[in-house]
């Protein structure tokens, strides 16, 4: 309901005064640049309104003399339109129909609003599975590595770099995949030392760049004796340590994130 004229929904009003414009501005700017849902729209129009007028809204100020012109903070509707008595016909007649067509603007805009979470839904799945295909060439490398190999490193690197390619995504996705791919890309060589050097800064990268595309089924380990960390499948229960490989393959403790110095 609408805090200055509860009779009326808060997506139209009783009119465009300045609390309705802004309410209006606000749940615009949370749907348009933050992508939020109808439930979050209106949980954060309640917080703004809370925060302006902390002593609350009484749902009648659109309805008595100098009310309308009140500023918000004070319970008022903060101007834009003088009050409309409620025995005015004429003008409950017109305030009704100028509702209706903002009713009908609502609906429109409703309906935009479902395709482009449509779309936006698509492009979150899209997005997950590249990093699942991300991951499995990640996963390749580590196993090579901790089986004392250099097998297959160097080309699913190569996999790796060309499917995490920076994409037209959101600007998260984007660094976090520009960061992967030149650790990727500096996975060159044949030496296992070279290469198990160069696994270091593509597997920082990598947590980064899960989060921000929302795959969430590889663990972070980190090794204190090579001062390294990489990632493998939550479903393995044991570790296998792609730095000392068979010799110490069980070394490593769960890590919760990249911590600046250890690595």
């Amino acid at each position: 309901m609408a805090p200055c004229c509860d009779d009326n929904g808060m997506d139209t009003g009783c009119c465009p005064c300045n609390l309705a414009k802004a309410t209006w501005g606000l749940a615009n700017y949370l749907v348009h640049v933050h992508h939020v849902d109808v439930e979050q729209v209106r949980a954060k129009v309640v917080e703004w309104q809370a925060s302006v007028n902390p002593g609350g809204f009484t749902g009648d100020a659109c309805y008595k003399p100098g009310d309308c012109t009140r500023p918000i903070s004070a319970d008022g509707c903060g101007g834009m339109r003088g009050p409309v008595a409620p025995r005015d016909r004429n003008a409950i007649a017109a305030l009704r129909k100028e509702k209706e067509m903002r009713h009908f603007t609502t609906l429109a805009l409703g309906a935009v609003l479902l395709v482009v979470g449509a779309a936006t839904a698509l492009a979150d799945d899209a997005a997950q599975q590249t990093g699942r295909e991300v991951l499995a060439e990640y996963q390749k490398i580590q196993a090579a590595l901790a089986a004392d190999s250099t097998a297959g490193v160097v080309e699913a690197a190569a996999t790796l770099a060309d499917a995490a390619k920076p994409c037209n995504c959101t600007l998260e996705e984007s660094a976090a995949s520009k960061a992967l791919v030149d650790a990727a890309r500096a996975m060159t060589g044949t030496g296992l030392a070279a290469l198990r050097e160069r696994f270091k800064p593509l597997s920082e990268a990598m947590p980064a760049y899960l989060t921000a595309v929302g795959v969430d089924t590889a663990q972070l380990y980190y090794c204190p004796m090579a001062k390294a960390y990489w990632m493998q499948a939550k479903s393995e229960a044991a570790i296998h340590n792609p730095y000392l490989g068979t010799k110490m393959s069980m070394c490593g403790v769960k890590a919760s994130g990249i911590e600046a110095g250890k690595g």
